[in-house]
């Protein structure tokens, strides 16, 4: 997630600086920045949203639960298979 927000904001940075240097009316920046983030919200939101699940699932220990309910009951060979099948 770090990583995430350090690349947009220098990303933001070198735009705003090659902008700049071009002399752009500073309405005309900021509308098409505006236009930008709105598009950009559902994938911030997508996001977030996965964050927090990934840390709620990591509290309660859901890996560890379903692998013990899985240990001894699926064949090893079979394991590729059905996580292609329940990442689709």
């Amino acid at each position: 997630g770090t990583s995430l927000i350090y690349g947009g904001s220098v990303g933001l940075v070198a735009a705003l600086i090659t902008v700049i240097k071009q002399s752009l009316p500073m309405s005309d920046v900021l509308s098409t920045m505006w236009i930008g983030a709105r598009s950009m919200f559902g994938a911030i939101l997508i996001l977030i949203f996965a964050w927090t699940i990934g840390s709620v699932i990591g509290d309660m220990k859901t890996g560890a639960y379903l692998s013990s309910l899985v240990q001894g009951n699926i064949n090893p060979q079979w394991l590729p298979v059905i996580l292609f099948l329940l990442s689709g």
